[in-house]
């Protein structure tokens, strides 16, 4: 006699997932269930959202994005707050999605590629807690330390004579439960590694249509342009911009192998898609940024 599929409640889900696009990030999402539990009906009628719901791992999940065509701080914090009344068992939550990095600093480049100031040209590498290389594919996690934020909007602040502006207000700290996480999974990656990579072939696996669109493609894509080169409106290919002998390319030591790298630290919000290199270089090093998003500082 088969066995009559588990019924789950709303109290049952204690782990949410915010993402904000719904052709890229909710289906990653999506696709990383463990298993895909049916629809509830709503649970309260001032809940305007639509929730996939699953498991992963031992957790149940409840899955959220933001409303097609709308981005921003203020919508993630309108579903963040939405969701909770219908999901009151919740313990945290999560924002995932992409986010445009901070590719470098402090770190040494090749010789004829030096765009950013390299004070110590004889030097290693700096392996300090400062220095950064952020490649494609990579993941940055939001952690605060000593010195930095975990998130930081750093669009919010005043305007002072001279063109100066001031970083105003603090956003909250990851919550304890998270932290916790984060700091055993810190020790187990440095114990055994981390499986990213084969979860990620695994999701490809299962869910073919997804590789044109989702697998990584490549180190030749990964291109990395100076942070003074000007993009020309007119020409549809990175490869047309790079210039004789890839000119207009920052040369970076390459990485022993492609496998996904972790970065902990503070994540940029802010409602501008951050796509001026010099500005995201500027607010990098001021603030220690590892990467720049949208919607982070709403749901903190």
């Amino acid at each position: 006699m088969a066995t009559a599929p588990l019924q789950f409640t709303h109290s049952d889900y204690t782990v949410t997932w915010i993402c904000a696009l719904p052709k890229t990030e909710l289906v990653v999402a999506g696709a990383m269930l463990d298993e895909e539990h049916p629809p509830l009906p709503a649970a309260d009628s001032q809940d305007t959202n639509v929730y996939l719901l699953g498991r992963i791992g031992s957790h149940n999940v409840v899955i959220a994005c933001l409303p097609a065509e709308k981005t921003g701080k203020v919508s993630a914090a309108i579903v963040a707050k939405e969701l909770l009344r219908s999901f009151k068992s919740v313990r945290f939550g999560l924002m995932v999605g992409v986010g445009g990095g901070a590719p470098y600093y402090n770190v040494k480049l090749d010789n004829s590629a030096m765009d950013i100031d390299c004070e110590n040209d004889d030097s290693e590498e700096d392996d300090s807690e400062d220095a950064q290389d952020i490649r494609l594919g990579d993941v940055v996690i939001s952690l605060q330390s000593k010195s930095s934020e975990a998130v930081v909007q750093y669009d919010f602040g005043k305007s002072l004579q001279g063109k100066e502006f001031i970083r105003t207000g603090r956003l909250n700290k990851p919550p304890s439960i998270v932290l916790s996480a984060i700091g055993m999974l810190q020790g187990q990656y440095e114990r055994k590694g981390h499986k990213l990579s084969e979860q990620l072939s695994k999701m490809v696996s299962d869910n073919p249509r997804m590789a044109k669109k989702f697998e990584y493609p490549g180190l030749a894509e990964d291109q990395l342009f100076k942070s003074n080169f000007v993009h020309l409106n007119d020409q549809k290919r990175c490869k047309d911009c790079c210039g004789s002998l890839d000119v207009n390319l920052v040369k970076r030591k390459k990485r022993d192998s492609t496998d996904i790298v972790l970065h902990y630290g503070t994540i940029g919000s802010a409602d501008q898609v951050m796509k001026d290199a010099t500005l995201r270089d500027e607010w990098a090093q001021k603030e220690k940024i590892k990467c720049f998003e949208m919607e982070a500082a709403g749901k903190f």
